[in-house]
């Protein structure tokens, strides 16, 4: 496929697809098709490890339209092929960053609500506990600043809000080790990957008991929030290992809520102009070496005493 590519190109610059490069592939293809043909049993023949370029299979009756002459001198030699070879790889390689580069453009463009959070749907959340919490988020410590998860994702906000009018919510942000210890032995759900074909979260319920005091005394939250209605917990990232919890201010079993989450990922504008500047590096770099790949081919090519301009 590869080469098929490259022969494309070639036929684009030139006008016409290289005799050689032709050969080469039809005994690749030659071979594909009777290993195909031997496992699939069309065929009782073992297909033989050889390779047999050219137009025709070996011993088959010349047709009649005649093959076209080779060159006086062939110019697409191993070099330019490699040249050829080594830029159509370029240029598929700055697909992935260009795509990511402007997909991170148009997401930080139209992404965007009106306070710059990036923000999720909202999600419905259920538990019959007394609690329901969020997988573990590890923002790695020994990553630099300037590089870490909590830089990447900037400010960080959920909300939040009961199906039931008026009832209350409380959200908390706590470190794992503290989650656990107030949540030890506490009917409690986590929430998990919803299954094929289901978006919406499943909840995985842990058996238990009431929490050992209402959350607002727990003393363990990095940043919370409660009352009734739409509550907005915003919160700065800093290394360590995080969870976020959701439960009732008084302490009583169910949670029913809609809820999403947002950040304001200050950096994606300049990851995607990165991106797109990677992408038009290697489009550059695969188009020169086209280029040179075909200008030598096309010199080495002209027969002795053609004219150089």
């Amino acid at each position: 496929g590869l080469l098929a590519l490259v022969a494309i190109v070639v036929h684009a610059v030139r006008g016409s697809y290289p005799r050689q490069l032709f050969d080469l592939i039809m005994g690749f293809d030659r071979w594909v098709l009777r290993v195909a043909a031997y496992v699939f049993l069309t065929t009782d023949r073992y297909p033989p490890f050889v390779l047999e370029p050219g137009p025709r299979e070996p011993g088959a009756p010349a047709t009649t339209a005649p093959s076209p002459a080779p060159s006086p001198r062939p110019g697409w030699t191993v070099g330019p092929v490699l040249g050829l070879a080594l830029g159509a790889v370029l240029c598929l390689g700055a697909v992935a960053p260009v795509v990511g580069g402007v997909t991170g453009l148009a997401t930080d463009a139209a992404g965007r609500d009106a306070t710059g959070y990036l923000t999720t749907p909202p999600t419905v959340v259920t538990g019959t506990g007394y609690a329901v919490r969020s997988p573990e988020l590890l923002l790695d410590p020994t990553e630099p600043t300037s590089f870490s998860p909590g830089a990447a994702l900037g400010d960080v906000r959920v909300r939040a809000a009961a199906l039931e009018p008026g009832r209350p919510v409380f959200l908390g942000i706590a470190p794992r080790d503290a989650a656990d210890r107030y949540l030890a032995g506490v009917a409690v759900g986590t929430v998990a990957e919803g299954r094929d074909g289901d978006t919406r979260p499943r909840v995985v319920e842990q058996p238990g008991g009431p929490p050992p005091e209402q959350p607002a005394a727990a003393g363990i939250w990095a940043a919370q929030t409660s009352g009734p209605g739409t509550q907005t917990l915003t919160w700065r990232p800093t290394p360590g290992d995080w969870v976020l919890v959701v439960l009732q201010p008084d302490g009583r079993p169910g949670i029913d809520v809609a809820a999403d989450a947002g950040a304001t990922v200050p950096g994606l504008r300049a990851l995607s102009l990165a991106l797109l500047a990677a992408g038009a590096v290697l489009v550059a770099l695969g188009a020169t070496a086209v280029t040179v790949a075909v200008a030598t081919a096309h010199r080495r090519g002209r027969p002795t005493g053609e004219p150089t301009a």
